[in-house]
């Protein structure tokens, strides 16, 4: 039999608890918070709400009435290997709850054991803080439907190769604005929240798009009229200035693809196939540079044909519109079966708008983890079903999206 002994306490235990409290949040697991009822009920609270990080419910918790004899016969009845059991100092229920310990130890249950005076907001604090990196869907919407089809933004989505090009297409913008008649009477700072508003608003359409606005907001500005082309030339040079060593590492293979991928992106796509999906890549930059691009990171194996970018004869026309509309006539497809994966504005807007499920994928991508808050921000306005950091759970997420969870 388990003794009391095996007891975790809060003193010098507290980096310990918060690591085992998070281990159970990323495995499902359930912390349960035993006491008097309503400081049971108060701590428990605090794991549900004050750890919610994103969007997200924060830990999976239960309270637990020691008063109570049917709360105690629940407890047996959910508590498992993995779970946490969180007690209380309550002097009236003391018999109960070491024999409710010396269960939960038997079953496997992490007891840890809080006395008077133990400041279990730090554990809150820290687990907050660790939880941010932590992998989680915020959920929006369930899905309704069994999908077939699989649609895939490929830049910030699962690429990192371009990772850093608003700050090469921010300042550029900023600069042509800047040297127009009235520009020269707004400042740099204006012009710039400019430039980014209409450049995130169009993120997800062809480059040429956002070229077309800028040339738009030039002639606003007494500026002459330029063929957006030539907007859309001089930002593609200063781009592939910038990640000239990124794509040259990887095609020289002194750069590992997996370091320029969004995490788990491989698994996931191989699991799409064997579930039985088709899977499709469009994205706003030009066709052979995306191909090129799949190609070094090793993606395109999994897509064949079905990688699209924008072309010359398209250009005033959304490439992701088009493919949309072709995914569904070539497949014969209701459009609610259709899933889409993206960290732009628009294709989210576009699938949302055929009733199709859109996840957003809201990589900080600097870092190459955890969730970009602004991104999140921009993504749930822009109607999103579901947001994740990345596909690093493929076996999370798949179940989420195949409604097994």
């Amino acid at each position: 039999m388990a003794t009391l002994k095996e007891t975790i306490t809060f003193k010098n235990n507290v980096d310990r608890i918060i690591a085992l409290i998070a281990s159970a949040y990323e495995n499902d697991k359930t912390v349960f918070v035993m006491g008097e009822k309503k400081a049971a009920k108060q701590i428990s609270d605090k794991f549900i709400i004050d750890c919610g990080v994103h969007g997200r419910n924060g830990i999976k918790s239960i309270s637990v009435n020691a008063a109570c004899t049917k709360c105690s016969v629940r407890f047996k009845t959910l508590a498992g290997r993995g779970d946490i059991l969180i007690t209380l100092p309550c002097a009236d229920c003391s018999d109960s709850i070491n024999s409710i310990t010396e269960y939960a130890l038997s079953r496997g249950v992490e007891v840890v054991s809080l006395c008077e005076g133990d400041d279990i907001d730090a554990v809150f604090c820290g687990l907050k803080a660790r939880l941010e990196d932590m992998w989680g869907i915020e959920v929006l919407r369930r899905p309704k439907n069994k999908f077939k089809i699989a649609l895939f933004d490929f830049d910030g989505t699962l690429s990192l190769i371009r990772q850093g090009w608003q700050e090469i297409m921010t300042p550029y913008f900023t600069e042509v604005l800047m040297n127009t008649p009235k520009g020269k009477e707004e400042s740099y700072e204006e012009l710039s929240a400019i430039a980014r508003e209409f450049i995130d608003r169009l993120t997800g359409k062809q480059t040429i798009f956002q070229c077309i606005e800028l040339d738009e907001q030039v002639v606003k500005r007494g500026g002459e009229h330029v063929d957006p082309m030539v907007y859309k030339n001089e930002y593609l040079r200063r781009l592939m200035e910038r990640i000239a060593d990124r794509r040259n590492g990887l095609a020289n293979n002194t750069i590992n693809p997996t370091e320029l991928l969004v995490k788990g992106s491989e698994d996931f796509l191989q699991a799409l196939i064997d579930e039985g999906f088709t899977i499709y890549l469009a994205s706003g930059t030009d066709e052979p540079q995306v191909k090129e691009e799949a190609h070094l990171l090793g993606v395109d194996r999994f897509f064949g044909e079905n990688i699209y970018g924008a072309r010359d004869e398209h250009a005033t026309e959304c490439t992701k519109e088009i493919v949309i509309r072709r995914i569904i006539k070539e497949n014969n497809i209701d459009p609610a079966e259709l899933i889409s994966f993206g960290d732009g504005y628009v294709e989210l807007e576009l699938v949302r708008n055929i009733d199709g499920f859109a996840v957003a994928v809201a990589t900080n991508e600097e870092r190459h983890t955890g969730i970009d808050e602004w991104k999140r921000k921009r993504l749930t306005a822009a109607d999103a079903c579901a947001v994740i950091p990345d596909f690093e759970r493929t076996d999370k997420l798949m179940n989420f999206i195949m409604g097994r969870d």
